[in-house]
């Protein structure tokens, strides 16, 4: 039975632990936080992200997926809090790496995200080589400066190791996670604008049982061929249809159409708001500026060629789209 570690217990850690278990595999969720993980499912707790503690636990371990939170900011953040997290996520993922290389862990599965290393103002999507390096320009600004970062340190330490065999996963947004959730909540909060028209805010989602799948079969294909996904980076998504963020808000919170504005009033009233806020004004319930302009502004779309060729994937036919009661709140 191989012994696979994930590093991280949040989302989707819990869910994936039990789906590699399912599957015969040995499973060990290493963190520093504490998030509940079934009883069978061996975890141990470090107290930093150093090679010092990362590195005992990662003893007689073949297989190693690292999962790298990926939020689109909700809230806006002072910017010492801001950038001391960013720098946290770079330096844990420096750590991780020069654990792995040190403990002859035999294959990487890094699951990043989509979006961080969108430049700023760019055509987005469909080409799998046209984001592989670090922008001149964050769309996502320091965050997925950050984010974008430490997925390339990784690229780079993996390539002092011939031994090691990595792939790298960039999944697009996945609504069955607590932060849509929050996303959701915002929603029928009216905090988030809907946007008259449909010529904005365009996206392709996956669910989280392909996400989960998509690793699995990840990994067994690793197995069967190390050099052919060795370096790999792969988009996922469900299918290549891009569908209004807007609706999907929509269907699960049906007082979102109340917030109903113009694109070029949401635009001003982000900006404005992110002006007053880098001005120590107090914090507005209105989404970051940044985020603002990915969710509700862009159109991003990418190719699922890879996905398709490479892991020899195809998402499984559950509707995705279907409708779906926005969550309960406590107002106040």
């Amino acid at each position: 039975m191989e012994k696979v570690a994930i590093l991280g217990s949040a989302f989707p850690a819990i869910q994936l632990s039990s789906l590699l278990q399912s599957n015969h595999f040995d499973v060990r969720v290493i963190d520093t936080l504490h998030h509940p993980v079934p009883s069978s499912v061996a975890y141990s707790r470090i107290d930093e992200w150093s090679i010092s503690a990362l590195s005992p636990h990662l003893k007689g371990i073949e297989s190693v997926v690292v999962i790298i939170p990926f939020e689109v900011p909700l809230d806006n953040l002072p910017y010492d809090k801001s950038a001391t997290g960013n720098e946290e996520i770079i330096r844990r993922v420096e750590h991780i790496l020069d654990a792995i290389l040190l403990s002859n862990v035999r294959r990487l599965i890094y699951l990043g995200d989509a979006y961080s290393c969108l430049p700023l103002d760019d055509n987005y999507g469909v080409s799998e080589q046209k984001h592989q390096d670090i922008p001149s320009s964050f769309l996502l600004g320091s965050y997925g400066e950050a984010l974008s970062r430490a997925e390339f340190a990784a690229r780079l330490r993996v390539k002092e190791d011939s031994s090691l065999s990595s792939i790298f996963l960039r999944p697009v947004m996945c609504m069955n996670n607590p932060w849509f959730d929050r996303l959701v909540a915002k929603a029928a909060r009216g905090d988030l604008p809907f946007i008259k028209g449909n010529r904005r805010a365009q996206h392709q989602f996956i669910a989280l049982h392909n996400l989960l799948q998509i690793v699995l079969q990840t990994l067994l294909g690793m197995h069967l061929s190390p050099l052919r996904y060795s370096g790999q980076i792969v988009y996922c998504v469900d299918q290549l249809k891009v569908v209004p963020l807007r609706d999907v808000l929509l269907e699960r919170s049906p007082s979102f159409s109340l917030c109903e504005t113009s694109f070029f009033t949401a635009f001003l009233s982000h900006l404005k708001a992110h002006v007053f806020f880098s001005l120590g004004a107090s914090r507005s319930p209105l989404l970051p500026f940044h985020s603002f302009r990915l969710l509700f502004d862009k159109t991003v779309g990418f190719s699922n060629r890879k996905q398709r060729l490479l892991l020899d994937f195809v998402p499984s036919s559950e509707p995705l789209y279907t409708k779906k009661r926005a969550p309960p709140m406590r107002m106040g």
